[in-house]
């Protein structure tokens, strides 16, 4: 006959007044060495834990009824040296005549104990009032168990009982069979009535149900959520960790994009002596977005897509062929520095780096023999360059860019498609977010008493921490990010009255006399290009010098936009407009700031009287108008200052950058660990199902 522990025997003799041992208990031997009938395993040599004779005996007085046994061990330093990674607490599930106990088991013992671990078995039978213990030794050479739960590590037990006991020690193993009891959640998968073990020493120890007292219909809720985010976790999981680590990148480098100064370095001077207005361009033509640079040795006036003529010939321009793009493409690289002869010219419909090409034909790629392999994108109907990248740019993309905006080109370039993709993929994430957070406020601070009820499983721990409280940073950065998109119209609305009171044109014979002084301007060997920016009724120009400065001109030269002018521009426009508030700006507001983009002061700053206070900026120096409506403001807090944590009060560097950096590592342990959680649960799961298929 087996010793039993020292502890276990005083558990044992302890009285209960509440619900004492049955009399059989005190009447059958403590153990017997063979398995009841109905659990002999198939094979001669079995080393199966014996069960005790008053649990034999309960199982022959139930025979239909087909118990659950919960193994709890306590490994030696040992075996813990040998398997670190093994589970420290195992389901036994036996079947309905015979349990798996040894030959092809699931998983052998024998890689997770040691030949001294000891194992008390506490076996409950539903429909029985007591639970019977027993102890044995574990020959795992021979004897192999199969798992219905395994885990990591031993999990956290205590005691949930009102009574006034010790922490984790019962006064009589029939205790363990009443409702104060929780149980676990392998158990609570199996049958509704408690479960316990106890380790060799005899130290009973009782986990907190992860759905606490609640009723059944919360617990079923509870699993729900669990189960929906442990396996929507397994896809959206790798992506929101790639979203987070891309976005490390993004913080510093971008998709690849050709700048505006970059733009201007490759343009040449505007010649405009000599220019002729008899273009066959009818005198009231609406010519406001018109644009005036250099094309293959002409200046070259564009009023659309396809219109465009020769302000030296008076004829209209005709598409680029080869040999003017490679002159464009030529120009372009000496201004901005870029060495080597062109190796490779041709017409593309697309590819990675330039993924609107649909928008751009016809569209060639002119790829240099630099040492950066540099390829620059031409569009032949405008002869703009729309885009240059060298291999360093292409190759940060890769980490950055493209995984982050879901940006391969056979993706990006099917628009439908690659809309619904991040749209749906960003609202799925949203969703799993917040059902983890749910689960994880839930489980923070349970019966156990304990704030992280994972202690002894590091990576489960990481994860309900960082999920619990940097969950609202995840939530905030994936909800801004289906934000960008601007899903469901979000974002759209009618142009503003404002706007329509504002907007202004001219017309062909109105902006001659501006172009004659554009070209009479003291400065205008260094005017690269002439776009056109009617104000009030008026007609003016915007030049832009290579250096990147902008000058405005009207019929009599340059005419930057003065207060008074643009008080009495507005009064005379009447309506919404003349009632609201000006002032001048020199510093950035919430709504004028120049994060990762160009702003200028000072600036006019007009801020109606309407139902949602609309901001108008104007340019002091061109009287460009920004208007900012509600849709804007909204766009940019939601947007900007979520995604971007474009605040004012972080706007500093290196500032930002360190508290980006901290928020974004939090985010990535959460995702990453996560993850982790939900492929190792998919692994248990395929092996489960294999090995069940095996068997039959």
């Amino acid at each position: 006959m087996q010793r039993t522990p020292r502890r276990a025997k005083s558990i044992a003799r302890r009285p209960s007044a509440a619900s004492p041992p049955p009399p059989s208990s005190r009447t059958m031997p403590a153990s017997t060495t063979t398995c009841p009938a109905r659990f002999r395993c198939a094979a001669s040599n079995c080393l199966a834990p014996p069960i005790s004779a008053m649990a034999s005996r309960l199982l022959r007085a139930t025979p239909t009824r087909n118990p659950r046994w919960m193994a709890r061990t306590r490994r030696s330093p040992a075996s813990r040296k040998r398997s670190p990674r093994s589970p420290g607490s195992t389901m036994l599930t036996p079947g309905a005549s015979r349990p798996t106990c040894c030959g092809r088991a699931n998983r052998d013992l024998s890689s997770t104990l040691g030949r001294t671990d000891q194992i008390r078995v506490l076996l409950r039978i539903p429909s029985a009032s007591t639970m019977a213990t027993t102890s044995s030794s574990i020959w795992p050479d021979t004897c192999s168990w199969t798992p219905s739960r395994p885990t990591r590590s031993a999990s956290v037990w205590k005691t949930s009982s009102t009574r006034n006991t010790p922490r984790g020690s019962p006064l009589a193993s029939s205790m363990a069979a009443g409702p104060s009891w929780s149980a676990t959640g392998a158990c609570r998968k199996r049958f509704a009535s408690p479960i316990a073990t106890t380790s060799s020493e005899g130290q009973s120890r009782f986990r907190t149900s992860p759905s606490g007292n609640g009723t059944r219909a919360t617990r079923m809720v509870m699993k729900t959520l669990i189960v929906i985010h442990r396996y929507v976790g397994v896809v959206l999981g790798v992506i929101m960790t790639v979203w987070c680590v891309s976005g490390f990148v993004m913080m510093y480098q971008g998709f690849p994009e050709t700048s505006q100064q970059e733009r201007l370095a490759g343009l040449a001077t505007v010649d405009l002596a000599g220019w002729r207005a008899d273009l066959p361009v009818a005198a009231d033509t609406s010519v406001g977005g018109l644009q005036i640079k250099m094309l293959n040795g002409q200046p070259v006036m564009r009023l659309g897509r396809d219109e465009a003529y020769s302000l030296s010939t008076a004829q209209p321009v005709d598409v680029l062929d080869e040999t003017g793009v490679r002159a464009v493409a030529q120009a372009f690289a000496s201004g901005n520095g870029i060495a080597g002869e062109i190796a490779k010219l041709e017409r593309i419909e697309n590819d990675q780096w330039a993924v609107s090409g649909a928008r751009q034909q016809p569209l060639y790629r002119a790829e240099f023999n630099d040492a950066g392999n540099t390829l620059v994108y031409v569009n032949g109907a405008s002869g703009e360059v729309v885009q240059d990248a060298n291999s360093g740019e292409r190759i940060i993309a890769w980490f950055g860019a493209i995984p982050h905006w879901f940006y391969p080109a056979l993706l990006r370039t099917n628009q439908p498609l690659w809309f619904g993709t991040v749209v749906w993929l960003s609202a799925i994430g949203c969703f799993l977010v917040v059902t983890g957070m749910v689960i994880g406020f839930i489980r923070l601070r349970g019966k156990s008493g304990k704030w992280w009820p994972y202690r002894n499983r590091p990576m489960w721990m990481w994860h309900h921490v960082f999920g619990t409280f940097a969950g609202v940073l995840v939530l905030t950065w994936t909800f801004s990010g289906l934000l960008t998109m601007a899903p469901w119209g979000l974002f759209e609305s009618e142009p503003a009255l404002e706007r329509k009171e504002i907007a202004s044109s001219m017309t062909w014979a109105e902006v001659q006399p501006v172009i004659a002084a554009a070209a009479a301007d003291a400065d205008s060997a260094n005017i690269v290009s002439l776009r056109g920016a009617p104000f009030m009724g008026q007609p003016y120009l915007i030049a832009r010098m290579r250096d990147g400065s902008q000058a405005r001109i009207g019929a009599n030269g340059r005419a930057p936009l003065m207060q008074a002018e643009l008080e009495a521009g507005l009064q005379a426009r009447g309506g919404v407009v003349a009632a609201g508030k000006l002032d001048v700006l020199t510093a950035e507001d919430d709504y004028y700031y120049g994060h990762k983009r160009e702003v200028e002061f000072p600036v006019y700053r007009l801020v109606l009287n309407d139902a949602d206070q609309t901001h108008v900026y104007f340019n002091a120096t061109t009287g460009d108008a920004r208007v900012v409506d509600a849709t804007a403001k909204r766009y940019r807090w939601l947007e900007s200052g979520l995604h971007s944590l474009d605040f004012s009060f972080l706007r500093a560097r290196p500032l930002w950058d360190i508290v980006t950096l901290i928020l974004m590592l939090a985010v990535t342990v959460a995702c990453a660990t996560g993850a982790w959680m939900s492929f190792t649960r998919i692994g248990q799961d395929y092996t489960r199902v294999r090995e069940f298929f095996r068997r039959k």
